[in-house]
């Protein structure tokens, strides 16, 4: 119990934070989805002055309200090589990608800008350090009571 206790100290904060990313990344799937394309080949209105000052961090925040209400075909990334645009806005200024669903869409326009999508997985995490913190003890107390009936000979009796 003290095993375990221990391990789920230690790896609480990971525990923590991979629950608190994969919920992050569920809420955000209720706004709408914006998508990275290289600055150079942007199309469509770009966005005014204020606009400009706004960039987007996709790792951190939801779309900010001023992409939402904007008139601005896309905005600007923080590292000022990619920008961002609202999945409809794009559909309509990219016709090229039509035939592709949202996730393939999504997924293609991440890996051409070269941005990894992490895939979170917090119960998978959590059944691996819960099979790791009762697993180890249990292993050692088979070994132990295995070790105990070599010492006895191999026998069964209860003396």
């Amino acid at each position: 119990m003290i095993f375990a206790t221990a391990i789920f100290m230690f790896c609480g904060d990971a525990l923590y934070n991979e629950f608190k990313q994969a919920y992050f990344v569920w809420k955000l799937k209720s706004d709408i989805l914006m998508v990275p394309v290289d600055c150079k080949e942007t199309r469509g209105k770009k966005p005014s002055a204020d606009e400009f000052l706004s960039h987007y961090d996709p790792h951190k925040e939801s779309p900010p309200e001023s992409a939402k209400g904007s008139d601005a075909d896309f905005i600007f990334g923080l590292d000022d090589s990619h920008c961002w645009y609202q999945l409809p806005k794009f559909r309509a200024l990219y016709p090229e990608y039509k035939d592709l669903d949202d996730d393939t869409l999504d997924t293609q326009l991440y890996a051409k800008a070269g941005i990894e999508i992490k895939h979170y997985s917090p119960w998978k995490l959590l059944f691996q350090t819960l099979a790791f913190a009762t697993g180890i003890p249990f292993l050692v107390l088979i070994f132990g009571r295995s070790l105990l009936w070599v010492i006895a000979g191999f026998t069964n009796k209860a003396q």
